[in-house]
């Protein structure tokens, strides 16, 4: 089996989440394996966890961004048989032997087509594909169905950045925390002061790297940015690189609220028709998470999504642009509520997207009721509802019992706020705060109605 205790490592790395799904996926055992796709953004650690869980097992890297040689020859080959004689005699490849990972994959115009064959082809091999703008390797062929394993990773989540500050005692409690268990208030605090970080500062490894070592975090943010508008341009052109940097300003403005193209740029204007097309390529890029809105009659769902961006750092910096950065405990203030209320639902939603990838959506109750969040998992639905108050107030209720009273009665929701774990409120209503969103998957998984 391949397996390395977090023992052996030797590359100081922070711990992801993620790990536990990259060695499953190279325990298993089947004759035609599925290849696996890594997705995410530049700079959100990719290599770095492929790297690690590789650490003592045998494998063939190849990262075709910074070995252009490598890219040239395998377009060069004419099919997979020369594919494989390449990797053979210049890699000493075998894949019986050696695990294939290919990074910044989509460099290459042939490995899309090729991946069917790895599965068919390769018995009992193990190969991963990666790259900052992966979705692009089949842009000239069709997705190889039923041929690929997917996984996204996603910049650190609030737990990871916990584990990243060596804040043991704080993991351990959110790791064991079950619904109706309370928080001490010395806990409680320390909670919301790193969460107030972790709102600022993002999930960048490299960003939270310089945080921590208190080294100039925000110009490092920016130039990581930098190379967003560089593959932005690759794609594009540089004259339309403005449209980018328009529809992510445009986000980071409105998150929160639905989100329109005309919010990017004004219906008239030259550039608007191609902005329906840029959101796609950013949500492509996992630069953008788009949550659709949902009603209670499927042909009537034509509501306008929520868009969300997917660093908080990023975030901070683009929605605050000219304003003094705002905290968790200045949220009571009537004026930032909006703002800081935007950022909040938007780490909500990241945390979400982690765990239950597109079964995570927003909810439409009427054309007066909406509810932030909604996640279905094993068929039963919880409703979220994100709340900018370090105080429960009985009005928050109010939505989330219309929801709860038109689903099924195996049906929970939560209400999300800066104040401690609350026991139940009404039936089936919890009060949570919002640094436990990363442990929503693990409360639920056995069913909304088996906890109480």
């Amino acid at each position: 089996m391949f397996f390395l205790s977090k023992s052996k490592r030797m590359n100081p790395h922070f711990d992801r989440l993620l790990e536990n799904k990259i060695r499953l996926f190279l325990n298993e055992k089947e004759e035609q394996q599925s290849v696996l796709i890594l997705a995410g953004a530049r700079q959100v650690g990719k290599t770095t966890l492929l790297k690690t869980v590789l650490q003592d097992i045998p494998h063939l890297y190849l990262n075709l961004e910074r070995s252009p040689s490598d890219t040239l020859k395998i377009d060069l080959c004419k099919d997979f048989d020369d594919f494989q004689d390449y990797l053979r005699d210049i890699h000493q490849f075998n894949p019986a032997e050696k695990v294939l990972v290919i990074d910044e994959a989509q460099s290459s115009q042939k490995l899309g087509a090729w991946v069917r064959f790895m599965k068919e082809e390769w018995k009992y091999a193990h190969v991963i594909l990666t790259g900052s703008l992966i979705s692009e390797m089949h842009q000239s062929e069709r997705s190889p169905v039923g041929r690929e394993t997917y996984l996204e990773l996603w910049p650190l989540c609030f737990k990871e950045f916990l584990m990243a500050q060596k804040q043991e005692s704080l993991v351990e409690t959110l790791s064991h925390f079950q619904l109706g268990d309370s928080i001490s208030e010395s806990k409680h605090q320390r909670f919301l002061e790193t969460y107030d970080q972790y709102l600022k500062v993002g999930g960048l490894p490299e960003v939270v790297r310089f945080y921590l070592e208190k080294k100039d975090y925000e110009t490092r943010k920016w130039d990581i940015y930098k190379s967003y508008e560089d593959d932005f341009v690759r794609y594009f052109s540089l004259e339309e690189v403005n449209l980018f940097k328009r529809c992510m300003e445009a986000v980071a403005a409105n998150v929160g609220s639905p989100s329109k193209d005309s919010q990017a740029i004004r219906l008239d204007a030259p550039g608007y028709k191609k902005i329906a097309g840029i959101f796609s390529r950013l949500e492509k890029w996992k630069l953008v998470l788009k949550c659709e809105q949902l009603g209670k009659q499927p042909e009537k769902n034509k509501f306008h999504p929520k868009r969300y961006l997917y660093d908080l750092g990023i975030l901070q910096g683009l929605r605050f642009k000219g304003l003094p950065s705002i905290g968790i405990q200045e949220m009571e203030e009537a004026h930032l509520k909006t703002p800081i209320g935007g950022i909040i639902e938007n780490a909500v939603a990241l945390s979400l997207k982690n765990q239950f990838s597109d079964q995570m959506f927003g909810l439409k109750l009427s054309s007066q009721t909406e509810i932030d969040f909604g996640i279905k998992i094993k068929n039963k639905m919880v409703a979220i509802e994100c709340k900018t108050s370090l105080k429960m107030k009985r009005n928050f209720l109010k939505p989330l019992q219309d929801f709860l009273s038109s689903y099924s009665k195996n049906s929970q929701a939560l209400i999300l706020y800066g104040g401690p774990p609350l026991g139940e409120l009404s039936d089936r209503i919890h009060a949570l705060p919002y640094y436990l969103a990363d442990e929503f998957y693990r409360l639920f998984e056995n069913g909304p109605s088996d906890r109480t």
